[in-house]
């Protein structure tokens, strides 16, 4: 979804709008590529993004979607895995939206690739939409390219690099934040608002359903914070929240496949050991691996988190299994 943010008319020798949001989105790419993106070109295709294991469930997505539908198969539940009782992908990282968005690139040049290309973009557009909401809040370009790669290429997003797509690509809740500022400025018609909510939050639900709930919540207490603390805003709000809700059952009804899936086989058990993978309260100021800063002096601390045990340690690109 393109979304172009108002702002004022370019004057003489200044570069358009338009211009500086084509610019910020090509810098973050270029960024992406960089730090992420040069070693895949050492024998294209037969290396991915990620550590060993994390990213062959997305990689098998991405050809199981196309796969699905080209021969009719029901694509949520598929026998090829688990055979023969099969396992129910709304509850796996599966990311139909981004495997469907790919198929093109899928079917013409492979999964690996398609997955590597999207695991590039997926920092440069989250941090690209990041960017278009401080412009709209700054009229500023070079303190909101710095707000979009704060965001984009956060710690959070790096470590999801690694082989999470639906939890890097959090390109969302950014544009979810730009619709509802636009529409309580009077700047964006309702009835284009509900639209937006609605394509925006299915989205995310064919992404991630733990981001859409996440975005969700934020945007609620955010709403009922500027309620509070602001009389205009709630004068603004109070006619909004119909919109929006008509929004949210809008993307309901467009997510109603993954979420009908989901909800009639609820998953009561993980995989995943409880004790691995948990939040370390000092890794809030203490940088891991992924960060280059600090890296002598806080490497004895890391050892200790969880998640970032020296067995553990990822890699920038791992080799494709056949």
């Amino acid at each position: 979804m393109t979304m172009t943010v108002a702002g004022p008319a370019p004057t003489a020798g200044r570069p358009s709008p338009r211009r500086l949001d084509a610019a910020a989105l090509a810098v973050f790419v270029l960024l992406a590529f960089l730090d992420f993106g040069l070693r895949l070109l050492v024998e294209p295709g037969d290396h991915y993004l990620g550590v060993v294991a994390d990213p062959q469930i997305p990689i098998w997505s991405f050809a199981w979607w196309p796969h699905a539908l080209a021969h009719g198969q029901n694509p949520f539940v598929t026998p090829a895995v688990w055979a023969p009782v099969g396992v129910n992908l709304a509850w796996v990282n599966a990311v139909p939206a981004l495997a469907l968005l790919f198929a093109p690139l899928t079917l013409l040049a492979g999964a690996v690739t398609a997955f590597n290309v999207a695991a590039l973009l997926l920092p440069a557009v989250s941090a690209w939409t990041a960017y278009l909401l401080c412009r709209h809040l700054t009229r500023r370009f070079w303190p909101s390219l710095v707000g979009g790669y704060l965001y984009g290429f956060s710690s959070y997003v790096l470590g999801h690099v690694l082989g999470q797509p639906q939890l890097s690509g959090v390109f969302v809740a950014p544009l979810v934040a730009l619709v509802v500022l636009r529409a309580l400025e009077g700047t964006l018609t309702r009835r284009r608002c509900l639209v937006f909510i609605g394509l925006l939050i299915a989205t995310e639900f064919y992404l991630s359903m733990e981001v859409a709930f996440t975005v969700t919540v934020a945007l609620a207490l955010g709403l009922l914070l500027g309620a509070a603390v602001s009389g205009p805003m709630r004068r603004a709000l109070v006619p909004l929240l119909p919109t929006l809700v008509a929004g949210y059952l809008l993307a309901a009804v467009l997510a109603a496949p993954v979420l009908y899936y989901a909800l009639t086989a609820v998953r009561i058990a993980g995989f995943q050991p409880p004790n691995d993978f948990v939040s370390d309260l000092a890794n809030l100021v203490v940088p891991t691996h992924l960060e280059l800063s600090g890296q002598a002096g806080a490497r004895a601390r890391r050892r200790s988190f969880p998640a970032t045990t020296p067995s553990r340690a990822p890699t920038s690109a791992s080799r494709c299994c056949s």
